[in-house]
C-alpha cells in the first residue's frame, strides 16, 4: 500500500486508492461530461453532464468495490485476512495474507468475485425494469447505455 491512500475500513477490512485512481476518475468523468452525456442526452447545461459523469465514475468504482469484497469476504470465509483491497486505475485487488487452505477454497475465493459482480448486474436490471414500470416512463438511450455498460463491467 505504498503508492496508496487510506480511506478507512469497510467490514474491518483496510480501503485504499492509488494515485493512478485519480486520473482514472478524471479522464472517466471527463469523458463522460465533455462527450458521451451531451451527444446523448442533449440540452442540459454542463454542470449536469459533469454531476452526471462524476456519479458515473463512482458507481463504477463502487462496484469495483463490491466484486472485491466478494473475494474478501470469501476469504474470510475460509480464516483467511484481507490486508487491503486498493482501487486504481484498472479497478481494483484485494490483496489476501495466505493461499487459501484447499484448492476448492481457493476457487470459490476466485469465483466469488464475478458472482457478486454478476449479483449487482441482476440488481441493476432488477432495479431498472421495476423503475420503468412503477413510474410508466421509458427510459431514455443514455439510462439504458449506461446499464448495458455497467452489466457488462459488471460481467469482465
Amino acid at each position: 500500500m505504498q503508492s496508496a491512500f487510506r480511506l478507512g475500513r469497510i467490514l474491518g477490512i483496510p480501503i485504499a486508492v492509488n494515485y493512478t485512481w485519480f486520473v482514472a476518475v478524471w479522464i472517466g468523468a471527463w469523458s463522460l461530461a465533455v462527450s458521451y452525456y451531451p451527444g446523448r442526452a442533449p440540452g442540459f447545461d454542463a454542470g449536469t453532464y459533469w454531476t452526471m459523469g462524476i456519479a458515473s465514475v463512482l458507481l463504477l468504482f463502487a462496484s469495483v468495490l463490491v466484486h472485491e469484497f466478494g473475494h474478501a469476504l470469501t476469504a474470510r470465509r475460509f480464516g483467511i485476512r484481507t490486508r487491503v483491497i486498493v482501487l486504481f486505475l484498472f479497478g481494483g485487488v484485494a490483496q489476501i495474507a495466505d493461499e487459501p487452505p484447499t484448492p476448492r477454497a481457493e476457487f470459490l475465493v476466485a469465483v466469488a468475485g464475478p458472482l457478486t459482480s454478476l449479483a449487482v448486474a441482476a440488481a441493476c436490471v432488477v432495479a431498472y425494469l421495476r423503475g420503468a414500470s412503477i413510474f410508466r416512463v421509458h427510459a431514455v438511450e443514455p439510462v439504458r447505455d449506461a446499464l448495458a455498460v455497467a452489466v457488462a463491467v459488471e460481467m469482465a
